[in-house]
C-alpha cells in the first residue's frame, strides 16, 4: 500500500468534481489499496490555468502541516496543476502526468527550471516530443502512460442516435472577433492570417512563432496570438462545424451551456443541447450506453492521440465515430476498424450509414470492447505507474480516499500564521500615511481580512 497525493484542476466550472477520467484513475488507486489524498486545485489557486501560486487566504503553514503529516509515497499531478510549496515538502517522487500538450502545463517557466524534480509521463508520443523539446534533458524520466477507462457495458434503452459530451471551447483569451475588426487588422495583415492559418494547421504542436520565422512574416499583430488561443480557436471551428452537420440526425449535445450561445447560427445545434449536468462517471457512461453512436472530435493539440472519451465509448455499448487519429489504428487496429471521417460532411455520412447498419454496429462494438478488456482497463495502467516510478501500488485490502477541503484552510486571526497574515494583507493594502492603493481596491477579500483583524 502506498500513500499518494492525487492534485489535478477540475474543469467543470465552479464544481468540486472530478471529470470522469481523474475520477475512475483515483478510484482505481484507492481500491488497489492506496490511500490517496485528493487535491482538486481549483479550491485552492487564485489562476488556476497559469499560476500554482496559492489564493491570498489560504493558511499556507497549515497546509503544509498537513501535506508533511501525510508525508506521501508518491504524487501525481495532472498538467502540473500543484500547490506551490508541496515539492519542496517532500521527498518522493513527483509525477506530472501530461494528459494534455506541455504547451497547457500549468506554471510552465517554473517547471522548465526544475525539470530535473519530475518524471514525466505522457498520454500521447506527439506529447513525448514536445516534452523533449521543452524540458531538455533535465528530466528524471520521460515515458508513455496511455488513457484508460473502467465504464462498463449496460443494456439498457437506446434513446439516443448520437450523442457527444464536451465544450464548445469558447474561451479565447483574445476574442477573435475583436482581433479582426480592429483598426490594425489591414488587408496585408489579413493575407498574412491565412498563410499563417494555413501552415499552422499543417502542424498545430509547433509553437506559434516558428511558423511566423518560417513563412517570414514579422507581424506584431499575429505574434499577440497565444498558442493557447489558436488550439482552442482550431479546436472550436472544427467541433462546431462537425456537430452542426450531425445536428438534425438525432443528437443530444451535453456540456458547456454555452452551446446554446450559438443559435444564432445553428439552431438545430442549439436545440440538441441536453441541460443537464454529465460529470461523473455513471453519468458520463449512462449516456453513452444509450446513445447508438458517440462521436469523438479531438481537440487539435492531441496530435496522434485522442481524448479519454474514446476508451469511455468504446467500453460501453455505443459505437465510436472520430476524427482520425493515427493511435486509433496503433492501438486499436487489430481488434476493430473505428470509422472515422476528415470532414463534417463525411461525419454525416458516416452515421447516417450506421443508424440504418445495426449489424454493423454491433460488430464494431464487439471489438471495441475486447480492446478495451485486454490493454486499457485502470489496472493496466496502474502496473505501468509502479514499474516507471518503483512505489508498490497494489495490495489485497481496500485504500482510504481522504479529499482536501480549501474551508480546512482559510487562514483566521486565531490561527500561529495570523500576525504573518495581517503583515502581508496590510503591506499590499495599505501605502504611505495609509493611502489605499487604487491599484488593489479589487482585491476585497483581502480588505474584509484586514477590516476584521482591526476591529
Amino acid at each position: 500500500m502506498a500513500k499518494i497525493i492525487f492534485s489535478t484542476i477540475s474543469g467543470i466550472p465552479n464544481s468540486t468534481k472530478l471529470p470522469c477520467f481523474y475520477e475512475g484513475m483515483v478510484n482505481a488507486l484507492v481500491s488497489h489499496g492506496n490511500d490517496v489524498m485528493l487535491m482538486i486545485t481549483n479550491q485552492f489557486m487564485e489562476k488556476l490555468w497559469t499560476s500554482n501560486a496559492s489564493k491570498a487566504d489560504i493558511d499556507k503553514k497549515k497546509l503544509d502541516e498537513a501535506i508533511m503529516a501525510f508525508n506521501p509515497d508518491l504524487v501525481i499531478t495532472c498538467n502540473n496543476s500543484l500547490y506551490e510549496n508541496l515539492p519542496k515538502l517532500v521527498t518522493c517522487p513527483i509525477v506530472v502526468y501530461g494528459t494534455d500538450s506541455p504547451a497547457l502545463f500549468i506554471d510552465l517557466p517554473g517547471l522548465k527550471r526544475n525539470s530535473e524534480r519530475y518524471n514525466f509521463l505522457m498520454a500521447s508520443e506527439d506529447f513525448i516530443t514536445m516534452a523533449k523539446e521543452y524540458f531538455g534533458k533535465k528530466m528524471r524520466s520521460l515515458e508513455m502512460l496511455y488513457f484508460a477507462t473502467d465504464f462498463v457495458a449496460e443494456k439498457i434503452e437506446q434513446d439516443k442516435n448520437i450523442s457527444f459530451i464536451g465544450t464548445d471551447f469558447h474561451f479565447s483569451g483574445v476574442p477573435f472577433q475583436d482581433f479582426i475588426i480592429s483598426k490594425d487588422f489591414t488587408p496585408q495583415v489579413k493575407k498574412d492570417l491565412k498563410l499563417f492559418l494555413e501552415s499552422y494547421k499543417k502542424d498545430v504542436l509547433l509553437d506559434p512563432k516558428s511558423h511566423l520565422k518560417k513563412l517570414g512574416l514579422d507581424s506584431q499583430l499575429l505574434k499577440k496570438i497565444s498558442h493557447t488561443d489558436l488550439l482552442n480557436l482550431i479546436s472550436s471551428n472544427f467541433r462546431m462545424q462537425t456537430l452542426q452537420a450531425v445536428s438534425d440526425l438525432g443528437l443530444s449535445l451535453y456540456g458547456s451551456k454555452t452551446w446554446r450561445n450559438h443559435c444564432d447560427y445553428s439552431i438545430d445545434m442549439a436545440l440538441a443541447f441536453v441541460d443537464e449536468e454529465i460529470s461523473s462517471a455513471k453519468e458520463n457512461q449512462d449516456v453513452y450506453n444509450s446513445s447508438k453512436i458517440s462521436i469523438n472530435i479531438s481537440h487539435s493539440q492531441a496530435g496522434k492521440a485522442f481524448s479519454w472519451r474514446v476508451r469511455d465509448i468504446m467500453a460501453c455499448n455505443s459505437v465510436l465515430v472520430s476524427d482520425p487519429r493515427e493511435d486509433l489504428v496503433t492501438q486499436f487496429g487489430k481488434y476493430v476498424k473505428i470509422p472515422t471521417y476528415e470532414n463534417a460532411f463525411e461525419a454525416r455520412k458516416i452515421c447516417q450509414k450506421l443508424l440504418a447498419d445495426q449489424k454493423w454496429r454491433e460488430e464494431i462494438i464487439e471489438g471495441s470492447q475486447l480492446a478495451i478488456e485486454e490493454a486499457h482497463r485502470f489496472k493496466h495502467r496502474i502496473k505501468d505507474i509502479e514499474q516507471i516510478t518503483g512505489v508498490a501500488l497494489t495490495s489485497a485490502s481496500s485504500g482510504i480516499l481522504t479529499s482536501l477541503d480549501a474551508n480546512d484552510f482559510i487562514w483566521s486571526p486565531n490561527t500561529e500564521s495570523g500576525p504573518v497574515m495581517v503583515k502581508i494583507v496590510a503591506e499590499k493594502i495599505w501605502g504611505k500615511n495609509g493611502v489605499i492603493r487604487s491599484w488593489r481596491r479589487q482585491r476585497r477579500r483581502e480588505r474584509k481580512q484586514l477590516k476584521k483583524i482591526m476591529l
